[in-house]
């Protein structure tokens, strides 16, 4: 069974354990049954705790379910009230320092959320984003850290934790400290989460105009003097998508020039491998058009999007498409591709691709480049050390759809390997 495979396995199973731990508290309150309750809030807990690592598309699917984290946490505190007010009287002390206690650390959760997405807003009205440059001058500071800011909500959430499970104390015992100190444990927790981010959130908010943003961009960018830069936008931001830029990396930084790697979306930086090439994200066009780059004389584009525009107007500098690896695939003869100056293509192939294309692009436009990221390996001089030789064959095999035949393997394949085979004799 593949990993992938499994982890659907697991995420079903996860769901299951969750999904029958709410029935099973429901029932409770039905039966009265204190045992009962507490043995599925705490498997529906430990599910929730394991369905965050185990599968994200069950996350999804449960909150396309109008069954989200927050609706779960809340369904299990009413069904807690409800269970206490069966058992003891609606007017008990349990009752009301278990609903005071929840509604403080709601209100808390409340605080703690907004301040949060005020940095994170604040944030994103920043120019750009940027590694590899000093942007000190600018005195911005560090975000929280990641540890408040990650996945808060989950953390927040959790924090009901001590007080559900005083207040099952407390019934179960009729001992009013469970519940007592339960309560001051989650609302104290939550309230020192507030206290610990209150620093940090208020420094992260201390920042330039977008002007002397920019005017320190350009400053430090005249300093470095950038020659060659590589620009990339995906309107789908994932991991899937960078390897487009991260295969180029390595080449980038053996250039005899100055790169630079321009990005338009923030989320791509997460995705983006570590490198020596200075690297800078500005999202909005008007922002890019005013960040300066006198020196620059090639920009490289490993992928076609629209957003490309907004480079592709910069007359002084030659733009270049390199894609991200020759194939029998559209997008590797693009008639899109004739807005650039130069297509870069790794042999006599893809070359034949784009000439296939009546009236689309030039024979001048096409240049053979091969593949840089192959140079480490040895060319073949004809003999080989072994009796049997190791032949490496790399196909294209996946595309954008199912319905198209991306791979050499069915019409070619065969040939490949009786022409091999051929050898031997």
């Amino acid at each position: 069974m593949g990993k992938q495979k499994r982890q659907a396995v697991l995420g079903v199973l996860i769901t299951a354990a969750l999904v029958l731990s709410f029935v099973a508290m429901m029932a409770a309150v039905v039966m009265v049954s204190l045992p009962v309750f507490a043995a599925a809030a705490a498997v529906s807990y430990l599910a929730d705790l394991l369905l965050h690592t185990a599968e994200s598309s069950t996350l999804d699917r449960l909150r396309d379910s109008r069954f989200g984290l927050t609706i779960r946490f809340l369904i299990r505190q009413f069904l807690l009230l409800a269970l206490c007010g069966a058992i003891i009287d609606l007017d008990s002390f349990v009752i009301q320092m278990t609903a005071v206690g929840l509604l403080l650390l709601f209100t808390l959760q409340l605080v703690y959320g907004a301040m949060i997405k005020r940095v994170k807003s604040e944030r994103a009205a920043l120019p750009f984003t940027t590694r590899g440059l000093d942007l000190e001058a600018l005195g911005i500071r560090r975000l929280p850290h990641p540890f408040l800011t990650s996945k808060h909500v989950r953390k927040m959430l959790h924090l009901d934790v001590p007080l559900v499970a005083g207040a099952i104390g407390t019934v179960a015992t009729d001992d009013w400290q469970y519940v007592t100190f339960g309560g001051i444990a989650t609302v104290w927790l939550a309230f020192l989460a507030v206290l610990v981010l209150l620093p940090g959130a208020r420094n992260a908010l201390i920042l330039p105009t977008p002007d002397e943003a920019l005017d320190e961009l350009n400053w430090q960018l005249g300093q470095y003097r950038p020659q060659v830069a590589l620009y990339f936008t995906f309107a789908a931001v994932s991991r899937d998508f960078m390897y487009q830029v991260n295969m180029w990396l390595e080449s980038l930084e053996e250039l005899d020039l100055r790169p630079i790697i321009v990005l338009r979306e923030r989320a791509t930086l997460r995705f983006l491998d570590a490198t020596s090439v200075p690297v800078i994200c500005v999202p909005k066009a008007e922002y890019l058009a005013r960040v300066e780059m006198p020196e620059l004389r090639v920009t490289l584009y490993p992928g076609n999007a629209g957003k490309n525009v907004h480079m592709l107007q910069r007359h002084e500098v030659k733009h270049v498409f390199i894609g991200h690896g020759d194939s029998d695939k559209l997008a590797s003869s693009n008639r899109v591709s004739k807005v650039f100056d130069e297509i870069w293509v790794a042999g006599r192939a893809g070359r034949d691709r784009y000439e296939r294309i009546k009236h689309a692009v030039t024979a001048h436009q096409i240049v053979e480049v091969g593949r840089p990221q192959l140079m480490p390996l040895r060319r073949w001089t004809g003999s080989v050390d072994n009796e049997i030789p190791t032949v490496i064959y790399a196909p294209t095999w996946e595309g954008w759809t199912d319905d198209a035949c991306y791979t050499s393997v069915i019409p070619a394949g065969e040939h490949l390997i009786r022409t091999l085979l051929s050898y031997k004799e």
